[in-house]
Formats: structure tokens, C-alpha cells, sequence
């Protein structure tokens, strides 16, 4: 235990970091690590952040780009937003798609108490492309975002990883660079500082090493 090579860890995970390098990165470190347990929970990265700081996590894969006080971090790769469409919208096809062809829809937005850098990042790239966004719905988790926009309610700019998740009924558009209007989305691993746990320092420097 001493030395990180047995115990158990408990780490949340927001639904998006699902579909990114999360799950790669927790199997190596099961197959360097076999004898520590990982549990995930998946929380937002506000309900994870408070987590972690009193202790009832080990640490969190968030949406942030500077994390709570108290709690350090490691940054992950970022992660581009797309458009996501109708699958009947008559922009649906397009290689890419220049914001401003969007200009008069309907968008369906992250709540952004539940997760701000997301939100913040989308408003980014909206205002980037001068568009005001007509919010139409205001929901919790991307995949009710994409669940709405797959019934017609509106539009949406969703990061690139939510592809991964095969739901049916809408398409994935890139989106033009240039202008202000290509957005990363941030992401990272926190902790409570100082590192305590031998196997939570090791699964900090596999974050850090992948």
C-alpha cells in the first residue's frame, strides 16, 4: 500500500470525459496497477470538484481549465466542439459548417452551474461568430442535449468526443476555422493537494505521462 501497488481509489468522471482518453488511460494503469481498485463515479465537474475537496473522491476527471482552491490539476488533451444538427436539417450534409449559417436557429445549451467551462466555451464560440443564441433548452447532461436537437427542438455545439456515443436521429458537423469560431474544450485531472496516496500518485503521473 505503502509503495501504491495495492488499494483503492474512487475517481469521478464527467459523461463526456466517457468518450475521450478517459477509459484508455484507466485500463494501462489496470494493467501497470493490477492490485489497486478503481471505481468511477460519474458527476459533473461542479459535484466532482466539492467531492474531491472533502475527501469522499480521490480525484476527478473535469471540465475546467484552472480548478477549485485546494485542489491541484493536471490538463488532459483538449477536445474540439462540433455542430450537432438534425439529421434532416438542410445543413446536415455539409463537409463543415460556418457558424453564421446558424445564426436564426434554435440552441439547446448545457446548464452552465453544472458545468461552466462547457458552457463558457460554447458561448465563446457563438459570440465568436456573432450570433446571440435563441435558447430554447437548457438541460443537464450532452446526451439530453443531443437527444433534443435528434427530435427537432433545436441545434447545438457539443464536443467532438459525444460522436462516440452512436445516438441515432442527428449529425456531427465540423465547424470552419477561423474567426474566433473554432473553440477547444478543456479538460483535466484534480486532486486534493498534497498527494497523500501512493496510488493516486501513480495515477496522476499515468494522466501526466498519456
Amino acid at each position: 500500500v505503502a509503495e501504491g501497488r495495492h488499494g483503492q481509489l474512487a475517481i469521478g468522471v464527467t459523461a463526456s470525459m466517457i468518450y475521450r482518453d478517459v477509459p484508455r488511460v484507466l485500463d494501462a494503469f489496470a494493467r501497470q496497477r493490477p492490485d489497486i481498485e478503481i471505481s468511477i463515479h460519474e458527476m459533473s465537474t461542479a459535484e466532482q470538484q466539492q467531492a474531491v475537496a472533502r475527501g469522499q473522491l480521490q480525484g476527478g476527471f473535469v471540465n475546467v481549465v484552472t480548478p477549485a482552491i485546494g485542489l491541484d490539476s493536471c490538463p488532459i488533451a483538449p477536445d474540439p466542439l462540433m455542430c450537432c444538427l438534425p439529421e434532416a436539417h438542410p445543413l446536415a450534409r455539409q463537409p463543415e459548417l460556418d457558424l453564421r449559417a446558424l445564426a436564426h436557429e434554435r440552441f439547446v445549451m448545457f446548464v452552465r452551474e453544472v458545468s461552466p467551462a462547457y458552457y463558457d466555451d460554447v458561448i465563446a464560440c457563438l459570440h465568436g461568430a456573432g450570433i446571440h443564441p435563441r435558447i430554447q433548452h437548457a438541460v443537464r447532461q450532452w446526451f439530453s442535449v443531443i437527444a433534443l436537437v435528434a427530435m427537432g427542438q433545436g441545434v447545438a455545439l457539443v464536443p467532438a468526443c459525444m460522436q462516440r456515443a452512436g445516438m441515432a436521429g442527428v449529425r456531427f458537423v465540423p465547424l470552419q476555422p477561423g474567426g474566433g469560431r473554432s473553440v477547444l474544450t478543456s479538460g483535466a485531472f484534480v486532486w486534493r493537494a498534497p498527494v497523500a496516496s501512493a496510488a493516486l500518485q501513480a495515477l496522476i503521473g499515468m494522466v501526466r505521462d498519456w
